[in-house]
């Protein structure tokens, strides 16, 4: 369980600048021009086959679909479905998803990392959870200060085998690891 916990003696101050560079790029919904409305029943647009209650992939399931959308360059971990609800994906950012799953890479490599990941999360989807927490470094003991690992992440959850079971992922707070740590809701 992943609420609370003490903050972490590690995160530098790159990590809150890192994030009030982030945020400095989000704009208020209300301010944004809304688009072109399309109703549903317009050609070109077919009505889905199944009922909208049935539907796996409505709105609020953040279920298979569209893939993983990673707007910003800046934070290649920062993704989430178009079917995931804002609301939600802001939950998530924020580290108020109760991740019931931790998966520490410390000390792993590339290979066996992406393998570990690839079974942590298919068991977890499996058995229902919603949120897993992935404990992959800030990269101060490789060789070069690279993290390596969290790179290596930003390839994998973008892999159709992630892609069918990701529905979001996010930088974790510092409560829960910072930089080295990243949020994945997965699609139910």
């Amino acid at each position: 369980m992943m609420t609370g916990g003490k903050k972490n003696d590690t995160d530098s101050p790159d990590d809150a600048r890192s994030f009030s560079d982030l945020a400095d790029n989000i704009e208020d919904l209300e301010r944004l021009e809304p688009g072109p409305r399309v109703s549903p029943e317009a050609p070109g647009n077919p009505r889905p086959e199944s009922s909208a209650a049935g539907d796996a992939s409505s709105p609020s399931s953040g279920a298979p679909g569209p893939e993983l959308q990673f707007a910003n360059p800046d934070e290649p971990l920062l993704g989430r479905r178009s079917s995931v609800r804002a609301r939600e994906f802001n939950q998530l950012r924020r580290g108020h998803l109760d991740c019931t799953r931790k998966v520490d890479l410390h000390g792993a490599d590339l290979a066996s990392a992406r393998r570990r990941v690839h079974a942590e999360l298919a068991a977890a989807a499996q058995a229902g959870e919603a949120c897993v927490l992935i404990v992959h470094g800030k990269g101060h003991h490789s060789p070069d200060g690279v993290a390596r690992l969290r790179e290596g992440l930003a390839d994998w959850l973008r892999e159709p085998a992630l892609g069918r079971i990701v529905a979001a992922c996010a930088p974790a707070q510092p409560r829960h690891g910072g930089r080295g740590a990243l949020y994945v809701m997965l699609a139910r």
